[in-house]
Formats: C-alpha cells, sequence, structure tokens
C-alpha cells in the first residue's frame, strides 16, 4: 500500500483508540499519554497495554488499544519497483532511466509490508471487541480499514465485511453507536462513501469492482441517494466507458438532486466527448451555478460564450 493511504487510515484507527467514552481509565490516560510522547510502537507501551490487559481483558478501549499496536507493528515501509506509472492511485517516489525496461524507465513507489502474525493479531483483538459491543461503528471500521490496507489492491474480505454491515443496519433495527454517542444513519452513510472513494482511488481492477458493488448495495436499499448513484455513473464512466450508461445514472441524479455538483460536471465532460454542443450549452450554466472552484466557473463562462458565438 502507498504509504499515504496506510498513514491515513492508521491515523483514524489510533484515534479510535483513546475516543470511546468520555470517562477514561488510568490506564488508557497513561496509554494516551504515552503514544503522544513516543508513538503508537515507542518504548513503554506495550508495557502499558499488558497492565491494563491484566486488569480488564475484556475493556473494548483496550482491545481497540493492542489492535492499534498490533496493526502499526506489522507494518513495514518498503520501495518497490514497478513498470507502471501508477500504484494504488499514487504517483512514483522515483523514476529512473532502464534500458531492459519496456518503457525505458522504471518506477519506484512507497509501499507497506505486513507481518501476517501482527496483523493476524491484530484482528483477534478488534474481532473480540466487536462482539462485546457489536453496536459500536467505530470497531467495525477499524476492522474494513485495516483489511483495505491489508489487501491493498484486491479488497475482497474488506469489500465482503461492508458488504455485510449494510446488509445488517437495513434489516436489524440496531442503534449504532460512534465513540459511544448514538450514531446517525448519515454517519454510515457517509463512512460507506468514504470507503467506496479509497477503492476507487485505488484504481485496480479488483477495487474498482468492489467500488461498484459497494454502490449497487447502497443504491438497492437506498434508491435515491444520490452519492451513490454518482458511484454507478462514475463508474460507467471511467471504468466500463460507456457513456451512454453513465448519462443514464446522472439523469437519475438530477432528477432527485437537480444541483448535484459530480453529476452536472460528468454530464458535460460527456457531452463535451460526444460532441453533444446542446447538452453541453445546457449544463454549463448549472456548473457555473454550483462549483466553489473560481477557476472553474470561469472556464466554463468562456466555454459557453464560446459554444453560443458559433454559428448554428
Amino acid at each position: 500500500m502507498n504509504k499515504k493511504l496506510a498513514t491515513t487510515l492508521l491515523t483514524l484507527l489510533l484515534l479510535g483508540a483513546g475516543a470511546l467514552y468520555a470517562q477514561t481509565t488510568d490506564h488508557k490516560a497513561r496509554f494516551e499519554r504515552q503514544v503522544k510522547a513516543v508513538g503508537i510502537t515507542g518504548v513503554g507501551v506495550e508495557t502499558i497495554l499488558d497492565r491494563w490487559e491484566e486488569e480488564k481483558p475484556d475493556d473494548p478501549e483496550l482491545l481497540e488499544a493492542r489492535f492499534s499496536w498490533c496493526f502499526a507493528k506489522s507494518q513495514k515501509s518498503v520501495i518497490i519497483p514497478l513498470e507502471r506509472e501508477k500504484y494504488m492511485g499514487q504517483e512514483p517516489v522515483l523514476s529512473l532511466k532502464d534500458s531492459t525496461s519496456a518503457t525505458g524507465k522504471k518506477n519506484y513507489f512507497e509501499d507497506t509490508e505486513f507481518d501476517p502474525d501482527f496483523f493476524k493479531q491484530a484482528s483477534r483483538y478488534i474481532d473480540k471487541a466487536i462482539r462485546l459491543r457489536p453496536d459500536e461503528l467505530r470497531y467495525r471500521f477499524d476492522k474494513i480499514s485495516s483489511l483495505t490496507a491489508y489487501e491493498k489492491e484486491s479488497p475482497d474480505l474488506a469489500c465482503e465485511a461492508i458488504r455485510t454491515l449494510i446488509d445488517y443496519h437495513a434489516s436489524a433495527s440496531v442503534k449504532w453507536t460512534y465513540d459511544g454517542k448514538e450514531a446517525s444513519d448519515k454517519v454510515f452513510k457517509d463512512a460507506i462513501q468514504e470507503y467506496c472513494y479509497t477503492f476507487y482511488v485505488i484504481g485496480s481492477p479488483r477495487s474498482y469492482e468492489a467500488f461498484k458493488t459497494i454502490s449497487e448495495k447502497m443504491v438497492s436499499y437506498w434508491p435515491k441517494e444520490t452519492m451513490f448513484l454518482d458511484n454507478l455513473g462514475t463508474w460507467q464512466l471511467v471504468v466500463a466507458k460507456d457513456s451512454k450508461q453513465a448519462l443514464k445514472y446522472y439523469k437519475k441524479v438530477l432528477k432527485i438532486a437537480p444541483d448535484d455538483y459530480i453529476a452536472i460536471k460528468n454530464t458535460i465532460i460527456i457531452a463535451r466527448s460526444g460532441k453533444d454542443t446542446k447538452l453541453e450549452k445546457k449544463f454549463l450554466p448549472k456548473l457555473i451555478s454550483v462549483s466553489t472552484d473560481e477557476k472553474e466557473k470561469k472556464a466554463a463562462e468562456l466555454r459557453l460564450e464560446s459554444l453560443k458565438s458559433r454559428k448554428k
């Protein structure tokens, strides 16, 4: 995995390690102070965790802290050479000429290697936390985020975990909490969209498939959720390269949310690629209205003026 994505996921996990409940234990307070001072795998952290575990082996906060420690210990940053322009959605950190390469150069990317034993330990801890507090979303997301990091370009287990979670959310009368506080339906859906975005950024065939699969699952339960309809339009446009099908999804979105930026922007892209000036002229004013990017708005205004000045 690229270092940026791994770091982002780990940051989310570490934030969760100390986030639950307003009242903190002495062990938790010591753990948080030590992590802040030396890092999650620094000197003294494991000792605090050992003492915490001796006293409260079934404390969900301890289990999440243990999970975070094991997950961090499982990782090692490496540089890998690949004859590709991107890896995990990231640009290479270094490119060198290479006469043996088909492209005449070799690209070097940051990646993360995982120690399977430490990763298994991390999984056991977070699985136990989930069993003890099945209504706490933070633990569920810890598990999914770790799988996403571990599986890299083939997020099959992560995708299946999300699909299962969506089914459970849709069919059960569960009252989720997040950081110990009641979590709204929006919190759940926004989090699922973040995973969709992660899979899209990874940009591998299987991550794209996960992006599509999860979006389809969400739309099957919530057919008017525009962000997931947008996802399916984007999959058709970018991955399947089927502009006609993509446009159908964007039209659905715009019937529900006429000011949806993604649907408007991508409809214009489709119109321009298909040389459909009538469609482009229809949506350029909408883009000018909804865009928050001044450069984009200016470019759209100039393009609209250019189209209007052309002879019919």
